[in-house]
């Protein structure tokens, strides 16, 4: 989706530059977005309707006192593609903590359903749930074996047979589980496609007889606009509660998947956004957009909080105001583990400066144990300033957190960044208010 970000950002910066919004920079504008989304293969028909609504908004609508035209351009625009993207959806799918939740995940062979089983089963662990995985995938054993492997991986108990029929199968889940006091359990059942008649009665047949919860339909964002069609098939046999994107990360047609889905009135739940076990993040139309138009999401950040001891929420609203020490960077790298990597919380932060996405793309998992490290080593003067640490500090630094000089330089660097970054977060109060960021 990087190329549908950079675009977009492209063609709302050339707006909120010109000395004048008439309707030749409008028009030009607007080409840019279309071209953008049909990129990201967004349809014909829902590009044009955008592109139309805008229009529509920047003639009628009256700018509000201390706001422009541009303004209100901008505004329509995000709220075009907000609505494109399904809207401001309050369905979500919360597991009855008192009773034993049964949730089944279907989908086409290869769309990365059992990862996302896996992926699932950590969401829901880290929110509380006392969770189990169950694979009822006869058809392919490795799949069984996968499963087995990510569920000792996420730390949560496994039962898989692919000798067994789903049914018995289940049954047998059941059993195994009795003594764990689970209040959730994901099912993975067999790939299948849509014109696999017999393969999608079979999946009505394990409907019956797992009386899910909630089924969680797992789509392959490459499939782009035809993921509609499979929705679609997938709903004729089974009552789709949600809908999980996987691979949003590497698809140029990832707009299309997403645009043509919730068009449908099955939500979207979660998108898969890398390999990792963590890379899942909580879908909503509004953040989603904010971060594609380079506004961050400071509702998902507030959210996150919520989660963090009250220490950490003291030091992240430091970091929030831009008064951060080496000593809340650290607290955050703690506290926001559990919630994936750190490039996700940067991403959350309402910026989208340059200064921001170079710090995110450097915070790999490896990287942030050596920055632990660094921190841990230095003393408490040195973590409140780091403006004070020269060349000997460094070294003695290094030595303690068995780095190199060159990475804690490397540390400092990519703090001021973010310093930098949060700085000019402040100054754009102002556009994120228009847009309707929490702040």
């Amino acid at each position: 989706m990087d190329s549908l970000r950079s675009s977009l950002q492209s063609a709302l910066d050339r707006i909120k530059t010109a000395a004048s919004l008439d309707d030749k920079t409008l028009g030009e504008s607007l080409k840019q977005v279309e071209k953008a989304l049909l990129m990201a293969d967004v349809s014909v028909d829902l590009v044009a309707q955008l592109s139309k609504n805008v229009r529509e908004k920047s003639r009628s609508a009256e700018p509000p006192p201390g706001y422009t035209r541009k303004d209100v351009v901008l505004r329509a625009i995000y709220e075009e593609l907000v609505s494109l993207l399904g809207g401001v959806s309050t369905q979500r799918f919360v597991p009855d903590r008192s009773k034993l939740n049964k949730v089944m995940l279907v989908g086409v062979e290869g769309s990365g359903k059992t990862t996302t089983a896996a992926k699932l089963a950590l969401h829901y662990k880290n929110m509380g749930y006392k969770v189990g995985l169950v694979s009822l995938d006869n058809m392919r054993p490795a799949a069984v074996e996968q499963l087995s492997q990510l569920a000792k991986k996420v730390g949560v108990p496994f039962f898989g047979d692919p000798s067994l029929e789903p049914k018995k199968g289940f049954e047998r889940a059941i059993e195994a589980f009795s003594g764990y006091g689970l209040n959730l359990i994901l099912i993975d059942t067999a790939g299948r496609h849509r014109d696999e008649e017999g393969l999608m009665n079979e999946i009505e047949e394990i409907s019956r007889f797992v009386k899910p919860d909630h089924v969680f339909l797992v789509l392959d964002a490459n499939l782009g606009q035809s993921a509609s069609l499979q929705a679609q098939a997938f709903a004729s046999k089974t009552k789709v509660g949600s809908v999980v994107v996987t691979k949003l990360d590497g698809t140029g047609k990832g707009g299309g998947a997403l645009s043509g889905v919730a068009k449908l009135n099955v939500p979207i739940s979660f998108v898969g956004v890398g390999e990792g076990i963590e890379d899942l993040e909580d879908f909503n139309a509004r953040s989603f957009v904010n971060r594609l138009l380079g506004m961050g999401d400071l509702g998902a950040l507030m959210e996150a909080m919520k989660s963090a001891e009250e220490g950490e929420r003291e030091s992240l609203e430091r970091v929030a105001s831009g008064k951060m020490t080496l000593d809340d960077m650290l607290a955050q790298l703690r506290a926001f583990r559990r919630f994936g990597s750190l490039s996700k919380v940067l991403e959350s932060l309402p910026i989208g400066a340059s200064q921001l996405r170079a710090v995110s793309k450097e915070a790999g998992e490896e990287k942030i144990k050596k920055w632990e490290a660094m921190i841990l080593s230095m003393n408490k003067a040195e973590k409140e300033d780091p403006s004070i640490i020269d060349g000997s500090r460094i070294r003695r630094i290094a030595r303690g957190s068995g780095t190199r000089p060159e990475e804690v330089k490397e540390l400092l660097r990519q703090y001021e960044s973010m310093k930098k970054a949060l700085k000019a977060m402040r100054r754009d109060k102002r556009w994120l208010g228009l847009l309707g960021a929490s702040s």
